[in-house]
């Protein structure tokens, strides 16, 4: 089949109709015989419509493009070398004239030198370039996904392992000393079984410490947080615990670790030093602040609270989250109020 010649009007038609930008320029020189300019002399219907401006021949890149400095730097680069090629994002530019629509997006331009002119071809990255880039992002996602699914289920795991071997066993060993010392005629020895039965109680606290510890991520159910946390100080012994709260409420990560390490603090103070009975924990959330207000029925501080490690600790979750902290200590016990600023960042998951 013999080929077909195309005329001018052909190559005129197949021009108009590309889908990137086309454009010819005529380049215009200083004395040094650098480029300064460039006048646009013919150009096809895709790179008028994705001007934010009308398009006419004699236009100069200096006045109209978005980042003509870089333009006539890759223009001289093209005289010289006979093409380049180029990418940059528009938005990122001294102004955003250069192509219609989003802004947040990569240009890829082709330049070449032919017959004394300066062809471009460019436009925003194809359909087969952004379909790749968001496959990729999915799989980052799903990934990412994965990895923190496993992550959650081997700390389970370890929580399960931790509760239902090591802490039964040491358990164990308690009730054990715990019997033997009725046999036990010796006072010094009683007293030494009894610091051993206090030592191994202080590690089961610590390792119910290290498995909430081991919990991470948001809150959604603060209730069944508050019991837990409170379950890691009283074991089975009885303990009221009340849980108030306006309507439902989600605690970010970047909020939830500090509610829990403050809500972990307050109740070992209550029940541990406190010798408190009950406690009761409200909470509320505002377009402004988040608030903890949590309140026991111990014995307090006496006259006053003691700044010691664990308030300090507590009032530095805070303030490192813009918020404050005060403690009031009355007849009735102690309350603890504690707020931090929900309009932030840490308040974005």
């Amino acid at each position: 089949m013999p080929l077909v010649k195309l005329d001018a009007d052909d190559l005129t038609t197949i021009f108009q109709e590309l889908e990137k930008n086309c454009a010819v320029h005529q380049p215009v020189f200083d004395s040094s015989g650098q480029i300064i300019d460039c006048l646009l002399l013919a150009w096809n219907a895709f790179f008028a419509d994705k001007r934010n401006y009308e398009v006419r021949q004699g236009q100069s890149m200096v006045e109209f493009y978005a980042d003509p400095d870089e333009a006539l730097k890759v223009a001289n680069k093209v005289w010289i070398e006979g093409s380049a090629q180029q990418e940059f994002n528009p938005s990122q530019t001294r102004s955003n004239n250069h192509y219609c629509g989003s802004e947040n997006y990569v240009v890829e331009v082709f330049w070449q030198k032919i017959a004394g002119h300066i062809v471009e071809l460019s436009g925003p990255h194809t359909l087969a370039h952004q379909s790749v880039d968001t496959k990729l992002e999915v799989i980052g996602i799903e990934h990412d996904t994965e990895i923190r699914a496993q992550l959650s289920d081997e700390r389970n795991r370890i929580s399960r392992d931790l509760h239902d071997s090591v802490i039964q066993q040491i358990y164990a060993a308690t009730i054990g000393l715990k019997r033997s010392i009725s046999s036990i005629q010796d006072l010094s020895t009683k007293e030494n079984i009894e610091k051993v039965i206090q030592m191994l109680g202080d590690v089961i606290v610590s390792i119910r410490e290290e498995v909430m510890g081991i919990s991470e991520g948001p809150i959604d159910d603060i209730e069944n947080e508050v019991r837990k946390i409170a379950k890691i100080y009283t074991g089975n012994s009885d303990l009221a615990v009340f849980v108030t709260c306006e309507g439902e409420l989600h605690i970010p990560s970047g909020v939830a670790a500090h509610v829990r390490s403050v809500l972990k603090e307050a109740t070992s103070n209550a029940v541990r030093h406190g010798k408190a009975s009950r406690i009761d924990v409200s909470f509320e959330k505002n377009d402004e602040q988040f608030s903890m207000k949590f309140t026991d029925n111990g014995i307090g501080f006496g006259n006053t609270p003691q700044a010691g490690n664990g308030l300090e600790n507590m009032k530095f979750r805070a303030q490192s989250l813009g918020g404050s902290m005060n403690v009031l200590n009355h007849n009735l016990g102690t309350t603890l109020n504690w707020a931090v600023p929900s309009n932030n960042m840490n308040w974005r998951e």
